[in-house]
């Protein structure tokens, strides 16, 4: 890698953070860059964003806006979902389309990023003294290696997700042997790997786990204050409901249960259909990301729906461990990692299989019951490892030792 010559420039600590999904889109995978750029700055680094124009997407928060005082910088993408934008469309979804997301899947639907955010991001990257490249889609990561190879500069690739064994869109077998070539390519050449949970360190071949971190997806304290506490006994629920992550295992344990549910998120309308007739319901669709928070915080007991599958690690398992109130994950357990630790620490964490309704019933009638004796339970342990400025400090330290890792390459 290269010497910085100048003093001025071994004095620079700019890091361009490479995120496809950044605001004013919403979502949790939104908030992992957000933060991560909030809070660099307190440790030295200055981020610089390369993301993409208006694209199509189902989820829009520009309330995250006000938290972007660095620099951010968009190119024009070919891919389907900025083509979709220009023709005027709002969503990707039907047969078609989606035949044609899947077919064109390598490295992901975004590889009509490659070129523009390459040819934009030369302009960015050679101020730059290093680059985060977060993940998914995964054409970040390739536009990371070329900027960070034709630069000279330190490549850190940020996976938020299994790649290879991507959920959301799988890959065809013809394709796999393909994507498996592109992971161990990032894995070689990126100077740190860093993971959001331990499955995906795990996924990788054992020689790059001495170069990976893991850092859990977090919270930031900033959007936690003191809130009234409704005089009904209310559990809340935070995410989308999904025919993945479907509504079933509430219906039978909720019936006839004098409390309110309020569920905040996306629910797709199949979901939506078997809900009707619950008494006591209160959708609130999606919401600002503030807002959000504040309703889960109002609550006597929250519920994690998850998949009956090993799924993804829900990306909001930190944000409801920060209101420090009880939680009942539905689902299966594997891919609740930061969860698993808090219960171990002393966390009012149960985990109740996806088809024990049963068990179900019984654990919220007795937190019910407990509410009425004024027995609610709260942690009072430490979470400070989910702190996203304590994260952000971690990259820092990551970015500072390869710094250091360039200049003695150089020697």
């Amino acid at each position: 890698m290269r010497r910085w010559t100048s003093s001025a420039r071994l004095k620079n600590k700019k890091v361009l953070l490479i995120a496809y999904y950044f605001p004013p889109v919403g979502g949790p995978g939104v908030m992992r860059p957000l933060k991560l750029a909030k809070y660099l700055g307190c440790y030295g680094w200055k981020p610089t964003i390369l993301s993409v124009r208006e694209f199509v997407y189902h989820l829009y928060d520009p309330s995250n806006l006000k938290e972007v005082n660095f620099p951010v910088h968009r190119s024009e993408s070919l891919d389907p979902a900025r083509i979709l934008h220009r023709l005027g469309r709002r969503r990707s979804e039907g047969g078609v389309v989606n035949w044609w997301r899947k077919l064109l899947n390598i490295p992901d639907t975004r590889g009509g990023w490659l070129i523009p955010g390459i040819h934009y991001g030369l302009k960015i990257a050679k101020d730059c003294r290093a680059i985060i490249a977060t993940a998914p889609p995964f054409t970040v990561f390739l536009i990371g290696l070329i900027l960070a190879r034709t630069c000279q500069i330190p490549l850190i690739c940020d996976f938020r997700d299994f790649w290879v064994e991507f959920p959301y869109l799988p890959y065809y077998s013809w394709q796999k042997p393909i994507i498996r070539f592109l992971q161990d390519l990032i894995l070689k050449k990126s100077s740190w790997v860093t993971v959001a949970f331990d499955e995906i360190k795990g996924s990788f071949p054992k020689r790059y786990h001495k170069k990976t971190t893991v850092i859990y997806n977090g919270f930031d304290p900033e959007d936690f204050a003191p809130v009234e506490k409704p005089d009904v006994f209310t559990i809340s629920l935070m995410g989308s409901i999904t025919p993945r992550r479907k509504v079933e295992p509430l219906i039978p344990a909720l019936a006839g249960l004098n409390l309110k549910v309020r569920l905040i998120g996306y629910i797709h309308p199949d979901e939506q259909k078997k809900i009707r007739n619950l008494e006591h319901i209160e959708t609130t669709g999606y919401l600002a990301h503030h807002e959000a928070l504040k309703r889960l915080q109002s609550s006597h007991l929250l519920i994690l729906l998850n998949s009956p599958l090993d799924s993804p690690a829900p990306g909001r398992q930190a944000e409801y461990a920060a209101t420090r109130l009880p939680i009942l994950v539905v689902g299966h357990t594997g891919s609740c990692p930061v969860l698993k630790r808090l219960k171990e620490s002393g966390y009012p964490v149960t985990f109740v299989d996806y088809d024990d309704t049963r068990t179900l019933r019984h654990k919220i009638q007795e937190y019910l019951h407990r509410w009425r004796k004024g027995e609610i339970p709260q942690f009072k342990g430490s979470i400070d490892f989910l702190d996203r400025k304590y994260q952000a400090g971690i990259f820092s330290e990551i970015l500072d030792r390869c710094l250091v890792m360039e200049r003695a390459d150089e020697g």
